[in-house]
């Protein structure tokens, strides 16, 4: 534990700049529970955690359990996605079928409340959602965070990628308060786990943004994106795609064909160095250039006409 310095300028080496992930990590790491609702005192030498505030232990110990409880279960499984990734109709009613037998092989043996069956839930949802059967994969993916914080693993990353996957679900079938509602939720957890300015949020900030495109409202779209320049980092694609976005952002709810271009363009140098001049992603990148220059130039005629 590192106190704030209490004289001089706050520097890095003397406080530190995830206060709450750092108490979550070293809850795990000892084995505790706390009281998440307490106000926890940062500033303290001797640390903010006292006796009154544990809760409960967890015993921690070393184990070499499998992933699957059963090998017949994870053959099942691999073959099913093996038929996922082939993606045509007969692979992928195969693939489900093998994804339903594995789920019901782990109910009998562990009962419907273990996070194999959870994982299996998700397999089935990702056949489903390539079978364009979105309801029924949505039900699939519920079912599957059910599970996974029933047994333990609510604050986990794959609880984080099914609110993903959810978010992306219900943003297919134009849900769109469910769909912000659950790419916020996963931001929350990642902020929890890694710290408000870790990187692998910036790809949920992105998504977030265009939901709010979508329903119009354009000011939090822009603080959206804003947000996940901020945390890109040095992933120079996902930059790229996010550039794209503020730039269809600005046009689509401001006119301001200009500044639109000014990101698109930005966006453009990114692909291009990356993929090359003749990329699909490159050319995209040219064209709607070529189109917000000439909606200036419509929108500058307009003006002087009036």
């Amino acid at each position: 534990w590192v106190p704030k310095a209490k004289n001089g300028p706050a520097d890095e080496n003397t406080e530190t700049t995830r206060p709450i992930p750092m108490l979550r990590r070293l809850a795990q790491v000892c084995g505790v529970q706390i009281n998440s609702e307490h106000e926890y005192d940062f500033s303290k030498a001797s640390g903010p955690l006292k006796m009154a505030d544990l809760l409960g232990v967890i015993p921690l110990v070393k184990t070499c359990k499998p992933n699957w409880v059963l090998p017949e279960v994870e053959q099942l499984i691999e073959h099913a996605k093996s038929n996922l990734r082939a993606a045509n109709t007969a692979d992928l009613q195969r693939a489900l079928g093998l994804a339903n037998q594995a789920y019901n092989i782990i109910c009998q043996v562990t009962g419907a409340e273990h996070e194999n069956a959870a994982m299996c839930a998700v397999v089935m949802a990702s056949v489903l959602q390539s079978a364009k059967d979105l309801p029924l994969a949505l039900r699939e993916l519920k079912r599957a965070l059910s599970l996974f914080e029933y047994s333990g693993q609510h604050d986990s990353l794959v609880v984080v990628q099914v609110y993903m996957a959810l978010g992306q679900l219900h943003q297919a079938l134009e849900e769109f308060d469910e769909s912000i509602t659950c790419f916020r939720r996963a931001i929350y957890l990642l902020d929890l786990m890694l710290g408000p300015d870790s990187s692998d949020t910036a790809n949920i900030y992105h998504k977030l943004a265009i939901v709010y495109t979508q329903v119009g409202h354009y000011q939090l779209a822009k603080s959206a994106v804003t947000e996940a320049i901020s945390r890109c980092g040095e992933n120079k694609i996902l930059m790229g795609y996010i550039l794209r976005t503020f730039a269809n952002i600005i046009a689509v709810g401001s006119n301001d064909f200009t500044e639109a271009f000014r990101y698109e363009n930005a966006s453009y140098n990114i692909f291009k160095q990356v993929y090359g001049p003749d990329h699909a992603q490159t050319k995209e990148c040219r064209s709607m250039m070529e189109t917000y220059t000439r909606k200036n130039v419509e929108k500058l005629h307009a003006t002087d006409n009036k």
